[in-house]
């Protein structure tokens, strides 16, 4: 519990030095995998705010009970995956950058 709440705060203005290291850690993990996609600089802190935004979202829905239609939960999920992909390799062609496996695969 409070895992999920931790990864809301960001760096900034973080005085908990543990907190600062893993915020760091996760957003570099994000960079690496936008990376994957052509995109960097500013252009793949952009793209960051929209892959946490889109996972923030479904994360929030699913935690306060608002998927409660008669569906599999894991077909849905795999489709959020699925249009976050799509939409990642979207913003990565918007903006010029060369196609990489990951731009091309699927």
């Amino acid at each position: 519990p409070g895992l999920y709440a931790l990864t809301l705060a960001g760096e900034q203005g973080d005085d908990d030095e543990r907190t600062r290291r893993a915020a760091a850690r996760v957003l570099d993990t994000v960079l690496a995998v936008l990376r994957g996609y052509g995109l960097q600089g500013e252009e793949a802190l952009h793209a960051t705010r929209y892959v946490r935004s889109v996972l923030h979202g479904y994360v929030a829905l699913s935690r306060s009970g608002g998927f409660a239609m008669p569906l599999d939960p894991d077909t849905s999920t795999k489709r959020l995956f699925e249009g976050l992909d799509a939409g990642v390799r979207h913003l990565a062609h918007q903006e010029g950058s060369p196609p990489t496996d990951a731009t091309t695969a699927r």
